[in-house]
């Protein structure tokens, strides 16, 4: 979740990036019942062909779940890091924001991951499509 004016920021003030994967967040517990190494994370549920995130290398997962009444797709990767900034940092969003803008409109950084119960670094991918 986040709040109105974190929305507002990233849809109308800030130019945005399509990074091509969705994903569910996991908090706390259920980070900790997936073994992430860490209290927060976002777990890959589908990754577009042809997007930055098929380009990285991100899996996506391919069993079907249900985990607080949402349907997810377990198995994908759990993205811990984006360029070295932890998910669940309390100013990740802006911190991404200022990566993106240093590198160029839209470029994904490293992201590293937990795969099959291992820390991986996928490196930085070619530049991602923008939107205004």
């Amino acid at each position: 979740m986040v709040t109105s004016n974190t929305a507002r920021k990233l849809l109308l003030e800030q130019k945005s990036f399509w990074s091509g994967f969705e994903g569910f967040e996991l908090r706390k517990e259920l980070a900790t019942a997936f073994n992430a190494p860490q209290s927060q994370g976002i777990l890959v549920q589908r990754v577009a062909a042809g997007s930055p995130a098929h380009r990285l290398g991100l899996r996506p997962g391919n069993i079907s779940a249900t985990i607080e009444g949402e349907r997810v797709l377990l198995g994908g990767d759990i993205i811990l890091e984006i360029d070295g900034i932890q998910i669940g940092d309390k100013e990740f969003t802006e911190k991404l924001r200022q990566v993106v803008a240093r590198q160029g409109a839209g470029q994904m950084g490293t992201v590293t991951v937990l795969r099959g119960g291992k820390r991986l670094q996928l490196p930085a991918s070619a530049p991602c499509d923008t939107h205004p």
